[in-house]
């Protein structure tokens, strides 16, 4: 594994090198493979609408300050011909801020949408200085670096929600209903549009937006305005559980393993180094809801490590808590066995 990413590095800086020319090109990062069973969970087959794929969104300068293009591809069932309008899921891939590609939550996407939702699968700008988790001194990463790209792919999520909502005739999207889900750093992007202000990130990234821009300004001029109504976490955290408040709680569903060290389910360090901030996983996030009297519900998988359970739980339990607050009958539960929450 370490070989694999090495090479895959080594490959990034080449098509970094062979692109630094290029001032507005579509945005293809380097792919960070799911695991084996996630892509095979749901076959094509399973899904009977149309995919719409490589939709521009947004166009932002990336890390090294090039002009990029994002897209997504959105996913529509064929049960809108029947209802006119569904609701939304935008879903976000993972991968560190470094690698991913929407490409990779096909099946994922695929399963959901066929539960009776639109599903838009974004790309957003990639890439920090890094160093491999498996390298000894992968501690000494630029974490600056690394808050700048977390904060880039917030303002690409807003981007395309403000897109989206300004399309929602044309995608048959009911606006009233619209929900995000994300893994790993996507389930960060997820939690952040949910819950992180501008007041917020000035608070705790100090000038970033100077160096940046304003959380909900960038990628596009659209205006549009929307509502999150629920969240699905897969493996992600916040800085701090105080980020929700009784004006902002949204119903949340989690995923998380016990084991996993890049992002903590308890609270710890990310990656595991001191040097990195302080991170509150799904465990305390989910304990921060109810105290609120939010409806949540926490998978939490005491041998799992970074990702747990397969794409066609998580998907058809995410499915059911979104649909449960629909109804207004939202599902509550914190899990430590894999027992679905669908009623």
């Amino acid at each position: 594994m370490k070989t694999l990413l090495l090479n895959l590095a080594a490959l990034l800086i080449l098509i970094l090198s062979l692109n630094g020319c290029s001032k507005n090109k579509i945005i293809k990062p380097l792919v960070y493979k799911a695991q084996p069973d996630e892509n095979s969970a749901v076959t094509d087959s399973a899904f009977d609408g149309k995919i719409i794929n490589d939709i521009a969104f947004a166009k932002a300068r990336d890390w090294n300050g090039n002009s990029v293009t994002l897209a997504m591809d959105i996913y529509i069932p064929s049960s809108v011909k029947d209802t006119g309008k569904l609701p939304l899921v935008v879903s976000i891939h993972g991968g560190a801020f470094e690698f991913g590609d929407k490409s990779e939550i096909v099946s994922a996407c695929q399963l959901l949408a066929s539960k009776g939702y639109i599903v838009a699968a974004i790309n957003y700008r990639l890439g920090w200085d890094w160093i491999d988790k498996n390298d000894p001194n992968h501690c000494l990463a630029d974490t600056a670096t690394l808050d700048e790209a977390w904060y880039r792919a917030q303002q690409d999520t807003r981007a395309a929600f403000r897109f989206l909502a300004a399309n929602a005739s044309k995608y048959s999207i009911a606006t009233k209903w619209m929900f995000v889900e994300g893994s790993s750093a996507g389930a960060e992007a997820a939690l952040g549009i949910a819950y992180f202000t501008q007041d917020t990130a000035d608070l705790y990234l100090p000038g970033i937006a100077d160096t940046l821009g304003l959380l909900d300004n960038s990628g596009n001029q659209l205006k549009n305005t929307y509502k999150i109504k629920g969240v699905a976490s897969m493996w992600g955290a916040m800085r701090s559980p105080d980020f929700i408040t009784a004006e902002n709680a949204v119903p949340t569903i989690f995923f998380h393993g016990m084991l996993g060290k890049g992002v903590p389910y308890n609270k710890g360090h990310y990656w595991d180094c001191d040097n990195f901030a302080i991170a509150y996983g799904s465990k305390p996030l989910y304990y921060r809801l109810r105290s609120l009297g939010v409806p949540a519900v926490a998978h939490i998988d005491s041998l799992g490590k970074h990702e747990v359970y397969t794409i066609k739980f998580r998907e058809e339990n995410i499915a059911c808590f979104f649909n449960s607050i629909i109804i207004k009958d939202p599902e509550i539960g914190y899990y430590t066995t894999e027992i679905s929450n669908c009623r």
